[in-house]
């Protein structure tokens, strides 16, 4: 078991008989079938289907249930919470001083739906005290950038976003009954197709400004030396013209496509 320090994560908790209802209502992720102690991702849309706020939550039982994100969508998300608490039996709580400093443990699983690769359950009441827990944390820990080398979509830099777009298809439900931003999710997969697909780019330079008939670059991190690796959303005209440039191959891994140098720009 691998285990590292989140710093400058917040962490909520709603509670109170209306829990699982109230929140159900609101996001894309089927909260009445989510097993208990599992981390999902999940998020708050606006009405036009962008991503105003993302999270991680786990369902304690059915009466509490905690989430926690970064300063970049938190004001998004306490915002929504209170907007919405409306005739419901709910108590909305922040307790990040109460819980500290978020201990994120990487627990190897076994199963054919995930290949056994590492996931994040990022949540733990333990809290690190003072120098002597370095030996057993790693503290300079970048959740995001480790996501991304596993071929999983991290949530950094995605406000107004589609969330489709964005790799997260598997989070959201749109059998499950009415929730924020659900129609133009639902025309999108029913009537045409996503104008992006995410990908990751490892190269040795950062790439010409995309513009808006290219992509948009999310985010970029200094892996080596000698290499950037850049999440991007892409165009399908951009990818082909890449792969014609023989530099490149398309790997269709994890739960979104990644575009791999097999050589660095000169």
């Amino acid at each position: 078991m691998e285990k590292y320090q989140l710093r400058g994560w917040f962490t909520f908790q709603i509670s109170g008989t209306d829990t699982v209802v109230f929140l159900d209502n609101l996001i894309p992720l089927d909260l009445q079938n989510l097993p208990q102690n599992i981390f999902s991702p999940s998020m708050f849309l606006n009405p036009k289907g962008k991503i105003r706020s993302i999270f991680y939550l786990i369902k304690l039982n059915s009466n509490k249930i905690r989430l926690i994100t970064t300063a970049e969508y938190k004001a998004n998300l306490v915002e929504d919470l209170l907007k919405y608490n409306i005739n419901v039996d709910i108590k909305l709580e922040d307790l990040t001083d109460e819980v500290g400093v978020l201990n994120c443990r990487l627990i190897r699983q076994s199963s054919e739906e995930i290949h056994d690769e590492y996931f994040p359950i990022v949540h733990s009441m333990e809290v690190f005290l003072g120098w002597e827990e370095k030996s057993e944390a790693e503290v300079n820990f970048d959740l995001s950038l480790y996501l991304l080398k596993k071929n999983k979509p991290a949530i950094r830099n995605l406000l107004d976003i589609n969330p489709i777009e964005a790799g997260f298809s598997d989070e959201i439900n749109l059998d499950k009954g009415c929730f924020l931003g659900q129609e133009p999710l639902a025309r999108m997969v029913n009537r045409g197709k996503p104008r992006y697909k995410r990908y990751t780019l490892i190269t040795n330079t950062l790439m010409t400004v995309l513009d808006e008939n290219q992509g948009v670059l999310i985010s970029k991190y200094q892996i080596t030396n000698d290499e950037i690796l850049l999440d991007l959303l892409l165009k399908d005209k951009t990818v082909n013209s890449m792969e014609g440039s023989e530099s490149f191959k398309l790997e269709l891994v994890g739960t979104y496509p990644t575009l791999r140098s097999e050589k660095l720009f000169p």
